[in-house]
């Protein structure tokens, strides 16, 4: 009699500990495919996207648009899809740029445009349009500060 309860006892701890087991198990396999997915995937995204910031005195600074933006939670990135930037100078009219794709940093402390991106200026006073192409361009919002480590061409 106590050998049978023994081996019920020892069969019972067995099925018990053998349940815990997979429980745990399949509960890391959900935990892990549910990280990787929000990793890869986006939160949010709009179509036709505009921003607009301000200076301190609330004149406008700068306009970005997209056809399309998509967050990612991750790293609080966006993408974006036909990025057009227009950013206003202390004097004169204000730059246009315009690439491909871009993204905007955790923050918004950076805009970068990425591939070949189109500079235009209009004229101003005695001072010729500038049309400018470059690759790669990151503009600072902050600051107001257009920068590429590729060549430029105008």
């Amino acid at each position: 009699m106590i050998i049978r309860v023994a081996i019920i006892l020892f069969i019972s701890l067995f099925a018990l500990g053998t349940a815990l087991w997979v429980d745990r198990l399949i509960d890391n396999q959900f935990t892990v495919k549910h990280l990787n997915r929000s990793e890869s995937s986006p939160d949010y995204y709009m179509r036709s996207f505009t921003i607009q910031g301000t200076n301190i005195d609330g004149s406008p600074k700068f306009q970005l648009r997209a056809d399309k933006m998509k967050h990612y939670p991750y790293d609080d990135h966006a993408d974006l899809i036909k990025p057009k930037l227009k950013f206003y100078a202390k004097e004169g009219p204000p730059w246009f740029l315009e690439s491909d794709t871009g993204q905007i940093s955790s923050g918004g402390k950076q805009v970068r445009l990425f591939g070949y991106v189109y500079i235009t200026r209009d004229s101003f006073l005695r001072l010729k349009p500038i049309t400018i192409t470059s690759r790669n361009v990151t503009y600072l919002p902050e600051t107001n500060y257009i920068s590429t480590r590729s060549s430029v061409n105008y």
